[in-house]
Formats: C-alpha cells, sequence, structure tokens
C-alpha cells in the first residue's frame, strides 16, 4: 500500500526481541534482498570503528557502507547503537548506564573524578573556557544524559588511568 521495496522490523516487549522480520529488497533495481549484515556486527568491532556505521546518520536511516570487519570508519553513531543495545540488555535508562559505568570501570580504576552524567562536584571543578586568550561565556546548560560517544567528564589523571 505505501510501496516500501523492503523492511527490517524488530519489537521490543519488557527489554525483549519479541518479533523479528526481514523481508522485501534493499535495493529493487539489483533485486538484492534486505541486508542482514548487521548480524555479523560485534560490540568489538563497533569499539573499533570497524562495524560499517557512519559517523553521524542523516536521518533515520542506519546504513553499513561496507562488511563488518573488513574496513575502518570513524563512528560516533556505533558509539550511540552500542550503548541502545547495553540499555537493552540491562534494561535501563541513562540513569542506570551511569551506574553500570561506576561499577565496572570507574570504581576499579580509581576514576574519582570521571562521569558520564555529571553530578555537583564535576559542574563545580569544571574549568573556565577561554579561546585566544578571551574568556568564554559560561555555558548554563548542563547534559545531565548519559552519551556513550561525547559526554564523558574527566581529568587527565582519571583519563591517563583509563586509556592505559
Amino acid at each position: 500500500e505505501m510501496n516500501i521495496p523492503g523492511l527490517s522490523l524488530a519489537i521490543i516487549n519488557d527489554g525483549q526481541v519479541v518479533c523479528h522480520m526481514v523481508k522485501g529488497y534493499a535495493d529493487v533495481e539489483k533485486k538484492s534482498l534486505v541486508d542482514d549484515r548487521y548480524k555479523q556486527i560485534t560490540a568489538r568491532m563497533v569499539l573499533s570503528h570497524t562495524a560499517g556505521f557512519p559517523n553521524w546518520r542523516p536521518d533515520y536511516d542506519l546504513i553499513i557502507h561496507f562488511d563488518p570487519g573488513t574496513d575502518f570508519r570513524y563512528s560516533g553513531e556505533g558509539y550511540i547503537f552500542l550503548e541502545r543495545v547495553i540499555q537493552s540488555i540491562l534494561n535501563t535508562d541513562y540513569k542506570g548506564m551511569e551506574a553500570y559505568f561506576q561499577e565496572k570501570v570507574a570504581v576499579p580504576f580509581k576514576m574519582l573524578h570521571t562521569k558520564y552524567v555529571q553530578d555537583d562536584y564535576n559542574i563545580s571543578h569544571k574549568a573556565t573556557a577561554y579561546m585566544n586568550g578571551e574568556r568564554l561565556p559560561k555555558n548554563e546548560k548542563v547534559v545531565q544524559e548519559f552519551i556513550s560517544a561525547s559526554n564523558v567528564h574527566s581529568e587527565a589523571l582519571d583519563f591517563s588511568k583509563w586509556l592505559s
């Protein structure tokens, strides 16, 4: 009725996939079926930017640009994808993700001042921003959300522990 050539559908109920269906064509002219390459993607591929995802998708379509594991393409979008997978597995929200990060990474590595979701301590200890010697206006907006691709708030000693 809507002339959609192909579809990949997953229905989630209570944090679990209860239905998955793939039908139709990814490319009608080439008669290529809807792409199942996403099943090949591992967390390691996402973390090493070899999953084939774009850096950021321009719309709602998440295109896989090459066979997973065969090439490199930096992808912030991949980190968000993996974050959503972990959220689904843990059946949690951004607050739960922060707690999980603290339990599994920050506390074991003694990263006392590293957060994704800022707290009063992190906010009050931020350095003043300068550009070309000029003080920039203070950004009063504090993002209180877990964003794996861009929202880690840390300091040099803590971050060096993570990198090591």
